[in-house]
């Protein structure tokens, strides 16, 4: 049953948390091409992972009570706590970002409008808002590839932290 129970756990893991860490590069991607939806659809797929990986914290207090693990060994309670920030920070920065900017990208422009037939020509009104609102639009793109990166960032970090607390089981069994 042990052995089960672990492999449940690690193939859950791999299939959950995996596409979960590198989800928000797929976004970041999507955001530096400026393509609405790639961006939404990794937003997505980061709500529903993040809500999926539940299971595999499921699996792991189960295993973990199976092998007779005390719950405050310090390697399971550091690994919780780590996957309760990394949850945190895909379901409520992570996903909300790349809605948003999904959002942007469709709404504004990142079409810049033909300039003046003769080069005398001064700029008229209407390509003076179209360019402001093309530069209005790429700026807040601009943020929220900043915002994605840094959850891809801190979102890789806590998973390498998470397995290797998990593989090594420092502290005591």
């Amino acid at each position: 049953m042990g052995t089960f129970l672990r492999l449940l756990h690690v193939l859950s893991a791999i299939l959950i948390i995996g596409p979960l860490a590198v989800i928000p590069l797929h976004g970041l991607r999507g955001l530096r091409d400026r393509d609405a939806v790639t961006v939404r659809e990794a937003g997505k797929a980061a709500t529903r992972l993040g809500f999926a990986s539940i299971l595999v914290a499921v699996l792991g207090g189960i295993l973990a009570k199976y092998l007779k693990y005390r719950t405050g060994t310090p390697w399971i309670v550091i690994a919780a706590t780590l996957y309760i920030v990394l949850v945190v920070i895909v379901l409520f920065w992570t996903a909300p970002a790349l809605r948003r900017a999904a959002k942007t990208i469709e709404a504004g422009t990142f079409e810049l409008p033909a300039p003046p037939e003769g080069a005398d020509e001064p700029a008229t009104p209407e390509m003076m808002q179209a360019t402001g609102s093309y530069l209005t639009t790429k700026s807040e793109v601009d943020k929220a590839v900043g915002r994605v990166g840094a959850a891809a960032g801190v979102t890789l970090l806590l998973v390498v932290a998470i397995v290797t607390l998990m593989v090594t089981r420092p502290f005591g069994r």
